[in-house]
């Protein structure tokens, strides 16, 4: 007897097979809901309702717990730079800081003491961090005790020093991250920096910023949401030197698309901060990154030959301009940061080895004494705050808070270089990381970043993965 005609249609029919929800489509889910609840408890804590805000961030802790950490660490890094300084003067902005940018950071130490990375992989050297961070506390109680049992002294290590550097350079080197992607992290970076861009030339031309800063500078000079030009300079290089090096050394196609974007929008906002550091601090990485590899050495050299011969034929529009003479020729400016420096290291001879104390600069100057008072030089120390970093680090916590800060740095720095034709992680986003460190650096010789959080973060964050880089060979591949 044959088959029945219905059984045979039936078992012809292609297997039907209900949609499932794949781990990124869930992931992308959650981190959904999550932002949905960061907006919602920042707007109640905006609004003082206590009785609200606490059980919602209560459930958004949950939530980010619930979502994988390089997911989380990814939408942290796009997140971070819209709500710095400038965010916090705002009832909003402070809530959404502490919401998107503060909590976060509980949740990826939480995440870094369930691994046991750091003691497997863990050398001498990675002791040094935490030890910088130990000294700065030593410091400090020898100065005033007190202050360390004072929440406003930690929440100004948070927001105005190191404290989030030193958790995202473990978080970073340790953390359990396994599944991280280069090009994620290059996309969260290069995406926020156009955006930063893009607020910044609409900045320059409408005088408005995200959170309402105060624009009073002439010429004015662009801010956006990191409240000092110099400081947004150097993260608007950031941006630049990473779509550089994708660009130059081969990166996804889809990231080369958005870094041609991130050119576009950050080298016209970074022309608008009118900060000689962070211009000459970007253009020197991106000119090394460029130079490294041989077959754009020629075109590089090209252009910087095209450009030098443009500015000269346009040298007299160019000095004549008032932006020239009240920036780029400003003669006082840099004779007071001259004079910040030699009053730097007059103090640090007088003590080398552990500096004045934490948080002692500007108090420790004040002991300078000059053969004219009232002299340009002297209005000029007391006037102002140090522009260099390090020499600040130098004077407040001497030679061992510089060795014990660059030392880490150095050794990590160092060791990559050795291994960057056999390393496991890319070399665009090895030389990238590295870019980032070097525009971070050459910046601070010029300003003081030991007001702010992210950008000196984004330091540490570069060398915690290329730490990462010299022991994880399947995470970053």
């Amino acid at each position: 007897m044959g088959a029945h005609p219905v059984a045979t249609t039936v078992r012809a029919l292609p297997a039907m097979r209900l949609p499932v929800v794949g781990p990124s489509l869930g992931a992308l889910a959650v981190t959904c809901a999550a932002l949905a609840a960061s907006l919602f408890a920042g707007w109640n804590v905006a609004r003082g309702s206590l009785l609200l805000w606490a059980p919602v961030l209560l459930a958004l802790l949950a939530l980010y717990v619930s979502v994988r950490p390089e997911v989380l660490f990814v939408g942290w890094l796009f997140a971070a730079p819209f709500i710095q300084e400038s965010a916090r003067e705002t009832p909003i902005g402070s809530a959404l800081t502490n919401v998107l940018y503060v909590l976060p950071l509980g949740v990826f130490l939480i995440h870094f003491m369930g691994s046991n990375t750091l003691a497997r992989w863990g050398r001498w050297y990675d002791v040094l961090p935490i030890g910088y961070l130990a000294l700065i506390l030593a410091s400090q109680a020898f100065v005033d005790a007190s202050e360390l049992k004072s929440p406003s002294f930690y929440t100004t290590l948070l927001h105005a020093g190191v404290l989030v550097g030193v958790s995202m350079y473990y978080f970073c080197a340790f953390g359990p991250m396994h599944r991280l992607s280069p090009r994620h992290v290059a996309v969260a970076l290069l995406s926020s920096c156009s955006i930063v861009g893009a607020l910044g030339i609409v900045e320059h031309f409408a005088r408005w910023n995200l959170w309402g800063q105060d624009l009073g500078e002439e010429p004015v000079r662009i801010v956006v949401t990191l409240s000092q030009p110099a400081v947004l300079g150097a993260f608007l290089g950031a941006g630049i030197v990473t779509a550089t090096a994708a660009l130059v050394w081969d990166g996804p196609r889809i990231l080369r698309r958005l870094s041609v974007v991130t050119l576009a929008l950050t080298l016209p906002a970074l022309f608008f901060t009118y900060t000689r550091g962070g211009m000459i601090a970007t253009i020197t990485v991106a000119s090394v990154l460029i130079a490294m590899r041989p077959r754009t050495r020629a075109i590089g050299a090209g252009a910087a030959v095209l450009a030098a011969l443009l500015v000269w034929a346009n040298w007299g529009d160019i000095s004549n301009n008032s932006l020239y003479q009240q920036r780029a020729a400003d003669t006082v400016n840099v004779t007071g940061r001259l004079v910040q420096d030699q009053a730097a290291l007059d103090l640090t001879a007088q003590r080398p080895l552990l500096g004045w104390g934490y948080g002692q600069y500007d108090e420790a100057k004040k002991g300078v004494e000059f053969l004219s008072p009232g002299s340009l030089s002297e209005r000029s120390l007391y006037y102002y705050t140090s522009h260099n970093t390090f020499l600040t680090i130098l004077v407040e916590l001497g030679v061992a808070g510089v060795a014990i800060l660059f030392l880490p740095w150095l050794i990590v720095v160092g060791r990559t270089l050795r291994r960057l034709g056999s390393a496991p992680n890319p070399e665009w986003f090895t030389l990238s990381l590295l870019g980032i460190l070097g525009v971070y650096v050459l910046t601070s010789f010029t300003t003081d970043m030991r007001f702010f959080s992210f950008v000196p973060a984004l330091a540490w964050i570069a060398v915690g993965l290329l730490r990462r880089g010299l022991w994880d060979e399947t995470s970053l591949a």
